[in-house]
């Protein structure tokens, strides 16, 4: 998946499960400009959950904010899943209690910005978190 501008705003993945307010991926997401924000999800990944060792999100421009979810606000990575910020931001973001819509059973709140897995991978370079 190709993200090159435009808005992914007010999306909403809901159940106890739910995963990736605005994309659930399994695969290879690069995102060079555009934004995700508002987005929430009632388990993990407020604007983006990465499912497992294929899942990779190459963010060299655009922003992640205001996106809500109990673990990883911004962006979630499950397994060895890896993400790679350069140049882009992902600010606003809030790992909480409540998605804002409901109350969320069990609370974790990790990882307001971005929730990575101990076996996933993170690098950044002149981006913001």
């Amino acid at each position: 998946m190709n993200i090159n501008g435009g808005v992914i705003s007010g999306n909403k993945a809901v159940n106890a499960n739910a995963r990736g307010g605005a994309v659930y991926a399994t695969g290879k997401v690069n995102m060079t400009a555009g934004s995700m924000t508002g987005n929430s999800a009632d388990a993990e990944g407020g604007a983006l959950y990465l499912e497992n060792s294929a899942s990779e999100f190459n963010m060299t421009g655009g922003a992640i904010s205001g996106n809500r979810t109990p673990s990883g606000g911004g962006v979630y990575s499950n397994g060895a899943a890896r993400i790679t910020n350069s140049s882009a931001t992902i600010s606003g973001n809030a790992a909480s209690e409540s998605n804002g819509d409901r109350p969320v059973t069990p609370a974790t709140g990790n990882g307001g910005g971005v929730y990575v897995s101990a076996r996933g991978s993170r690098a950044l370079s002149a981006g913001a978190i």
